[in-house]
């Protein structure tokens, strides 16, 4: 019970900056709503908000899983924050590359939060999910980013999106991004051919794909790797 009323605080916490931010960004107040969002990073994450703002995600996520409470309410505390972040410097018209990085890690811990077990249901969770994603879509963002598009479509149901999204990641990686990648390409798309096999078909053909197309699929991802291997 203890625990339970603690995350209820910090959610109704969360909101309540949230609305001060939203307010201030509807007047056009944008230094008030950077002191509200700067005020929330260290209210709710302990945690300096340039300093959060530099890292990346896998260093963020490594930070929430270190910090006091639960991973999950951090998770989502990141996400909301990171958004917030990314839209107020869109209208303060920074430069586009840096609202972006925002907007793609905003975009990567609400699919962190999405993919954990055990967690709540929270409202518009996949809304606010396609509304960072359209934020991202064909922009230049971090390979870990084209990870979590894959992932998204994957939780939305699209395969034949993520399917499309694997095969670009696996033709268009740099010769060197084998040793250094931060993760596993010919894994992760073993893997996903894995779990469309436990589909039955009518999930598969609601998703984009016959099983037919799985098998191809697979066969075709393991020649591209082999061919890139081989480059590399």
């Amino acid at each position: 019970m203890i625990e339970k009323d603690y995350l209820m605080r910090q959610i109704q916490m969360l909101a309540r900056f949230l609305a001060k931010i939203i307010f201030n960004k509807s007047i056009k107040d944008y230094e008030a709503a950077q002191h509200h969002l700067d005020e929330a990073f260290y209210s709710l994450l302990q945690i300096d908000p340039d300093s959060f703002r530099s890292l990346t995600e896998d260093e963020l996520i490594e930070k929430i899983s270190k910090a006091e409470g639960k991973f999950w309410e951090l998770c989502y505390i990141a996400a909301e924050l990171l958004r917030e972040d990314a839209d107020l410097s869109e209208l303060k018209n920074m430069p586009p590359f840096y609202y972006i990085d925002l907007y793609a890690k905003a975009f990567g811990l609400y699919i962190e939060f999405t993919l954990l077990e055990n967690r709540p249901d929270l409202p518009d969770v996949l809304e606010k999910m396609l509304l960072t994603f359209s934020k991202i879509e064909g922009k230049e963002v971090p390979l870990k980013s084209h990870l979590r598009i894959m992932q998204y479509f994957q939780i939305i149901n699209r395969y034949d999106k993520a399917e499309d999204k694997l095969f670009e990641m696996a033709s268009n990686r740099e010769p060197d991004l084998k040793a250094n990648s931060q993760f596993d390409i010919e894994k992760t798309g073993r893997d996903f051919y894995q779990q469309l096999m436990q589909k039955s078909d009518m999930e598969l053909a609601n998703g984009g794909l016959s099983r037919e197309e799985i098998g191809e699929g697979l066969k075709d991802f393991l020649t591209e790797i082999s061919r890139k291997n081989l480059k590399e």
